[in-house]
């Protein structure tokens, strides 16, 4: 008996050893976070800059048609080209049908 005792004091000890080292590399990786945030954030915004690099005048370009303005059989796209660009990155598209107009303008 006096074995078991012995062996379930130690078997708690450990157990409790081992709970303290797991708390403390869950505090070590709850304050390693925020760094880790930022460096996530900064690689999302390098791989964006690469992957949507603003077009340029005479550049093809891909226009997608919401699901809500066209039918099954619609094409899901339109191609045109970038007639001109401002300064706040808005283009100029002219398509096969003429120059598209500028979102938010109705006629």
């Amino acid at each position: 008996m006096s074995l078991s005792g012995s062996s379930s004091g130690t078997e708690g000890a450990i157990s409790a050893t081992l709970s303290q080292m797991r708390l403390e590399r869950i505090k070590g990786q709850r304050k390693r976070t925020p760094e880790s945030l930022v460096h996530q954030t900064e690689r999302m915004v390098k791989r964006s800059r690469v992957e949507h690099v603003a077009g340029n005048p005479l550049d093809n370009v891909r226009i997608p048609i919401p699901l809500v303005d066209r039918g099954r059989g619609d094409p899901r796209n339109i191609m045109g080209v970038i007639l001109d660009r401002d300064d706040n990155d808005m283009y100029r598209i002219a398509v096969r049908a003429g120059v598209l107009k500028p979102k938010g303008q109705i006629f």
